[in-house]
């Protein structure tokens, strides 16, 4: 990897820019939660329900998507080290729930070209 001077964001720092970074305008009359089980770094849920959200720490009781990584693969993922996809058929990362719920989290964090290349990216 070529080093240009940028350092990379951390779990925290991703999760902290995420209300900056949702697109209420997508979710008007939905509700989801997304549950983040990142393994050596801990547990998050995101509660989205008609445009607003919230970070919460924990586990949620019935999360509609549980994505699961260990904490140097998400961090790979999010810095865009390695790829969504190779990430996925290597095993790094795991998505269990309902795939249709899953694709909506792209449509809520758009980068900042305005599309959903890399998800976990534009977190």
């Amino acid at each position: 990897m070529i080093d240009y001077g940028v350092m990379d964001k951390t779990i925290d720092e991703s999760f902290a820019l995420i209300s900056q970074r949702f697109k209420s305008f997508h979710t008007g009359g939905l509700f989801h939660v997304y549950q983040f089980d990142i393994y050596g770094w801990g547990k998050r849920f995101l509660f989205i329900k008609d445009g607003n959200i919230q970070l919460c720490e924990g586990e949620h009781y019935r999360p509609d998507v549980v994505i699961r990584a260990k904490e140097e693969d998400y961090l790979d993922i999010i810095n865009g080290r390695v790829s969504l996809p190779t990430a996925f058929i290597t095993g790094a990362i795991s998505v269990t729930g309902s795939l249709n719920e899953a694709e909506f989290l792209a449509e809520f964090f758009p980068n900042k070209e305005g599309n959903n290349a890399n998800i976990l990216t534009n977190l």
